[in-house]
């Protein structure tokens, strides 16, 4: 009998595949898939983030320790340190600025102040050196200015959630 003839009379027919062969593939193509996915939330996660997203962020560190302290605490950036600068009564941290290039960071009061035309974009010369966060989870009325090179972004933000507001058409 030959190797054909006795493959066939065992129960194993042409291109039929064994248990242990389907197991294997299976097997790898899980490691290959974690692998990919594992990869692709590697790149996602180390994306430079916006200057929107690091001002929100420490906005709202600042606002939760407000709250779970009880306490005011004032937010300000610090340029030369490129890093926010949050002050209550029993401490101070900092909350660094990690963007790459020239960011700046400027709380404005609500009502617009003086402005000035620089590379083409307006931007605002008066600012608050300071946001307070109240112990209630309010804030004193705000908005901020994100400069990016010459470019600049203003945020109005509701004093009563800290969220940003859409704006005004």
């Amino acid at each position: 009998m030959t190797g054909l003839q006795s493959s066939v009379r065992r129960g194993r027919g042409l291109g039929a595949f064994t248990l242990l062969e389907v197991l294997v593939t299976l097997a790898l193509i899980a490691l290959l898939s974690g692998l990919l996915v594992g990869g692709a939330i590697a790149l996602v996660r180390d994306r430079p983030t916006t200057g929107e997203e690091i001002l929100r962020s420490a906005i709202a560190k600042t606002r939760r320790h407000a709250l779970e302290r009880y306490e005011n605490v004032r937010l300000s950036y610090d340029a030369q340190g490129h890093c926010f600068v949050a002050s209550a009564p029993d401490a101070t941290w900092r909350i660094p600025v990690t963007m790459p290039g020239n960011v700046d960071f400027s709380f404005l009061p609500v009502t617009q102040g003086s402005v000035a035309l620089l590379g083409g974009d307006v931007v605002e010369t008066s600012s608050l050196p300071y946001v307070t966060f109240y112990r209630d989870g309010g804030s004193s009325p705000f908005r901020a200015q994100i400069k990016i090179g010459t470019a600049a972004q203003v945020i109005v933000f509701d004093p009563w959630t800290c969220s940003p507001m859409p704006e005004a058409k």
